[in-house]
């Protein structure tokens, strides 16, 4: 008999168990992304030139510190952490155009492991569908590079809009891009 993936909203992650497990995924996860984890400041840095130079055995701990005051979805399996999500509710500071209030997704970790599983695509399916109302918005808003294929390849098989890109943002030939995404029920702007 094969164990199912149980994925849930935990809102902000209150225990020192689940914090140690967050940060030991974000360990692993951290060169995945661009420019790495640990050469930022914040889920919601919007200058990469700015970052200051930090120590390599540092880690990704000043992201870390500002991302685990955001509300969560993870994944487990038999119990094990191998996949999250988090997001600012209902963020109005998101680059979007015409998208204020919306749910911002910030940061997606999946265990190398456990890749390659549509993992990634039932976390954003139930970012975009089974959030409870508390935590649910009308649109849900990200953003990505441009040479993140993996991601990309999700974002338009779900239907996701890009509507912003910021040119060499991330470095020559590597462009931010903004997307968009009506979610539940809602199909109209705020």
């Amino acid at each position: 008999m094969m164990v199912q993936e149980e994925i849930a909203f935990i809102g902000v992650p209150d225990t020192e168990r689940v914090k140690r497990e967050i940060w030991e995924l974000l360990l692993a996860c951290d060169q995945d992304f661009l420019p790495p984890l640990s050469e930022r400041v914040s889920s919601s840095q919007k200058r990469w030139e700015e970052t200051p130079k930090k120590d390599a055995a540092e880690g990704p701990r000043a992201y870390f510190e500002e991302m685990i005051r955001q509300p969560f979805v993870i994944l487990r399996k038999q119990g094990r952490l191998i996949g999250f999500m988090t997001f600012k509710m209902r963020d109005t500071s998101v680059e979007v155009p015409g998208y204020s209030s919306s749910n911002y997704a910030t940061t997606l970790c999946i265990d190398p492991a456990y890749r390659g599983r549509h993992l990634a695509e039932r976390l954003y399916a139930f970012l975009e569908e089974e959030l409870p109302p508390q935590a649910a918005a009308p649109c849900l808003t990200l953003r990505t590079w441009s040479t993140n294929y993996a991601q990309l390849h999700i974002l338009e098989k779900r239907g996701y809009i890009c509507c912003r890109r910021l040119p060499n943002d991330r470095g020559k030939g590597v462009d931010t891009v903004y997307f968009y995404k009506i979610v539940g029920s809602h199909s109209e702007r705020e």
